[in-house]
């Protein structure tokens, strides 16, 4: 549950069973299993300059990736400011690619993108709902996503700042 789409959690929170996946809600969950392994890799290795930076970057961690039920996922999903705000610090920005910086904020982009589209939606507001990313940015294709991860690769071999991270 902890990397399921927003769309799939509402369905489940509403006590339904949802039914097929969509290609958005396989993106999004790539997302967020993305933002898991960075979020508790900064946790483990306690990266953050100051003890209040490591206290936020714990509290968003469990934000995220703490709620027990679909709706509670849903509530800390709500909440990607908080996210956004944990990539802008510079000890964070130290132990992380430009490359997967990159990556990651589009991620947030993409989302915080479905989430106002859905809104509008839900509002019965459909003509003035804007496009989802997805359709129009062709980072969050297959092949956009593969080139990008592939780029990030290549740009950290051999290089492990979290390992160093203190």
């Amino acid at each position: 549950m902890q990397f399921m789409s927003r769309r799939l959690l509402r369905t489940m929170a509403g006590g339904s069973k949802f039914g097929v996946t969509e290609v958005a809600d396989d993106i999004e969950s790539f997302f967020w299993s993305l933002f898991y392994t960075v979020l508790r890799k900064l946790v483990e290795n306690k990266v953050g300059d100051t003890a209040r930076e490591r206290g936020q970057i714990h509290s968003v961690f469990k934000l995220m990736f703490g709620g027990t039920t679909a709706g509670k996922i849903l509530n800390g999903r709500s909440q990607l400011e908080s996210l956004v705000a944990v990539f802008d610090l510079l000890s964070v920005q130290k132990v992380l690619s430009m490359d997967m910086a990159y990556f990651l904020i589009h991620g947030i982009e993409h989302i915080n993108q479905q989430v106002v589209h859905d809104r509008f939606s839900h509002a019965g507001l459909y003509q003035l709902a804007p496009t989802p990313t997805h359709t129009m940015d062709p980072l969050f294709s297959h092949a956009g996503m593969k080139q990008r991860l592939e780029i990030t690769k290549n740009s950290t071999k051999g290089w492990s700042p979290l390992a160093n991270a203190e």
